[in-house]
């Protein structure tokens, strides 16, 4: 079975594993915003951080600026990724 994520942008090395999250402004000043994050759960455990950073490389994003139950993704050393 082939996932969706399989021949596309999103595969090689780059996953949510290096998507940086933070509470720090200042780690995404100059950082291009691509869209809103979220966690499905109140309480931020890692389940839902490692959910806002898959939506991040859903994104193709690489930092995620975390506020209350959800964030921002943002793309701050990454290249955006060429469109086929």
């Amino acid at each position: 079975m082939a996932y969706p994520h399989q021949n596309s942008r999103f595969s090689g090395p780059w996953g949510a594993a290096q998507v940086k999250v933070t509470t720090d402004p200042k780690d995404v000043s100059g950082c291009t915003d691509v869209g809103n994050v979220s966690g499905a759960g109140a309480d931020l455990s890692n389940i839902y951080l490692h959910q806002m950073q898959n939506q991040a490389v859903a994104m193709d994003a690489d930092t995620v600026f975390r506020s209350g139950n959800g964030g921002i993704a943002y793309r701050c050393n990454k290249p955006a990724a060429a469109r086929p």
